[in-house]
């Protein structure tokens, strides 16, 4: 038995997500409230026989691994170790190369740590260090706080960190790698610090390793103020959050995320109770790092500074977090304070205050675009809406963006449907391609989560039940499925009609699985005469949508057509309505 089966068969998959949310047996499976996202009706479900556990609101879950990678947050290599150490599953030895390349990884995580003991060591026990330490707490840190984040302090020497790293073993190439020094002369082995006067801020991954570093400038008028860790084998600046390590249990908790800009953002939040805040670390908000972010919460609040730059680094956050769907809010707080910082050290309860009262991103940008342009003339409700148009191209919900142009025409003062024509006009200028929305499910079953197609209904209940698969068979072809995975699980069924999901690979198998575990959840126990009905309503409805698209297709082309094209093309769509008329 390998080490992965070998972890399922000693943890059953509802004990181990027992341990992070409530079961309530139904039947011979377990339902719950999601722990990925907020909910009222239970729409998590268990399954011991298949050892899932799947949500099947917002399609997070599956096997063990998946669990824990998103309950975590961990990568697959992550979660395998995780749940190793949990069972007492010894893994396998790797291969002699995986071995190295992790050991030298690891020798780049024991740089690190080595180094934070001498940016301490210069910040508690020197005399330059010690006024940067004054510094930090005038700034409201506690030396609680500064120790618990092992803050440390570079000193203005050439090459001290260097020497002291190869003192304790490290090699030049390791020290250059990992980026704390810089070669000035390689053939004479010159090296010197690549942090030299700066009050240094560790910068962790999630499962708490240190692997970068951030330094801030202690002159005034130092530049860059800010200067990072570059790219390294174990650091990435697009895919890391400053204190995430921390505060991702304080996320699920509170089921919101608080991004700031600074370093000192995010300490003060943490001291004063903001355990959910996590930092940008010095640099412009990424797509990586709200995919990180995602894992944990789909509800953010955006705290930057107050200055033209953190304003302009706000619009930028909405930007790229709507097309993501998240539940994006802005904190604006009552008072002169520049940064979530001042206003924290100022008086904590206003900064509470403006989370608790954080805008709706359409309501900050309303607000943010009536400052420039007055909305009396029509120039000014011109240039408006052409400042808000970008952000309503970026909603994916219909019913979010029929809200947002709603909001916005009340706002500016322009009826909806000239706002639907300028985003027309917009989305025509982009270039945009269509994407053809998912379809709901079938039939009657309101409560199928919208983002399963007809196919994947249709499909569940042709694993679900083998005898309905006659009729399908008849009047289907592989093809008829748009998805490549769901066509390959189809045609398996049209060859083996007593198909086994193990011959599957293994993401296939995992998603046809979840597939068959909606339908047991929802059809139950439901008699062959009403499962027979459900499996040629969904076929005909899916037979019916195709039939559509192909029509849809037909009459474009049609319009496009020269003469001696139209009487061929018009054939095929009279077929196409004689199809349709016999469904």
């Amino acid at each position: 038995m390998d080490a992965i089966a070998e972890i399922k068969s000693r943890l059953p998959i509802e004990d181990l997500v027992s341990q992070y949310v409530p079961l309530k047996r139904v039947g011979r499976t377990f339902k719950a409230l999601c722990p990925f996202h907020k909910e009222r009706t239970p729409s998590f479900h268990v399954n011991p026989e298949r050892q899932l556990a799947y949500c099947f609101g917002c399609h997070k879950g599956g096997d063990h691994f998946k669990f824990i990678e998103e309950m975590e947050g961990l990568d697959f290599r992550e979660a395998l170790k995780f749940l190793a150490e949990k069972t007492g599953v010894e893994l396998p030895t790797m291969p002699r190369e995986n071995v190295v390349k992790k050991s030298e990884r690891d020798r780049l995580v024991n740089l690190h740590e080595e180094a934070i003991s001498y940016f301490e060591e210069q910040l508690w026990h020197t005399k330059e260090g010690e006024k940067v330490l004054g510094y930090l707490k005038r700034r409201g840190l506690t030396e609680e706080t500064i120790r618990h984040a092992h803050l440390g302090f570079a000193p203005d020497l050439t090459d001290g960190l260097y020497s002291y790293l190869l003192k304790h073993d490290f090699t030049r190439d390791e020290i250059l790698t990992g980026g704390l020094a810089l070669a000035r002369d390689m053939e004479r082995g010159v090296c010197v610090d690549r942090f030299r006067m700066r009050l240094m801020f560790p910068i962790h991954n999630l499962t708490g390793s240190v692997c970068a570093f951030g330094g801030r400038a202690v002159k005034d008028g130092e530049e860059p103020k800010y200067l990072n860790s570059p790219e390294t084998p174990i650091f990435h600046k697009s895919a890391f959050l400053y204190g995430l390590s921390e505060a991702r249990a304080a996320v699920r908790t509170a089921g919101n995320v608080i991004v700031v800009e600074g370093y000192m953002d995010a300490l003060s939040a943490h001291q004063a109770g903001f355990k959910n805040t996590v930092c940008c670390g010095g640099t412009a908000l990424t797509e990586d790092q709200l995919a990180i972010l995602k894992r944990f919460t789909k509800d953010v609040i955006f705290s930057f500074d107050r200055d033209n730059a953190g304003k302009q680094a706000t619009l930028r956050a909405i930007d790229l977090a709507l097309p993501q769907e998240f539940s994006v809010r802005v904190a604006v707080w009552e008072s002169d304070a520049k940064d979530p910082d001042e206003c924290i050290r100022t008086d904590a309860t206003v900064y509470e205050r403006a989370l608790k009262d954080a805008k709706p991103s359409l309501g900050y940008l309303l607000e943010y675009f009536k400052e420039p342009y007055d909305l009396n003339t029509p120039e000014g409700k011109t240039h408006f809406v052409q400042a808000v148009i970008p952000f309503l191209n970026k909603i994916q919900s219909p019913v979010e963006l029929d809200q947002w142009i709603q909001n916005t025409s009340i706002a500016v003062g322009v009826s909806h449907s000239a706002l639907y024509d300028e985003l027309k006009r917009f989305q025509g200028k982009q270039k945009k391609p269509f994407i053809r929305p998912r379809v709901a499910t079938a039939q009657n079953l309101s409560e199928a989560p919208k983002s399963f197609t007809i196919a994947e209904y249709l499909l569940g209940l042709l694993l679900t039940y083998p005898e309905s698969r006659g009729l399908a068979n008849q009047l289907l072809a592989p093809e008829d499925f748009e998805d490549v995975e769901l066509q390959n699980i189809y045609r398996t069924l049209t060859t083996d009609y007593n198909l086994s999901l193990e011959q599957l690979d293994e993401k296939t198998r995992q998603r046809a699985s979840i597939l068959v575990m909606y339908i047991e959840s929802k059809m139950g126990d439901m008699a062959w005469d009403s499962v027979s009905i459900e499996v040629q309503n969904t076929l005909k409805a899916l037979l019916k949508q195709n039939l559509d698209l192909q029509k849809r297709s037909l009459v474009a082309k049609i319009k496009t057509a020269s003469h001696d094209e139209k009487g061929t093309l018009l054939e095929a769509y009279q077929d196409l309505l004689t199809r349709q008329s016999a469904l």
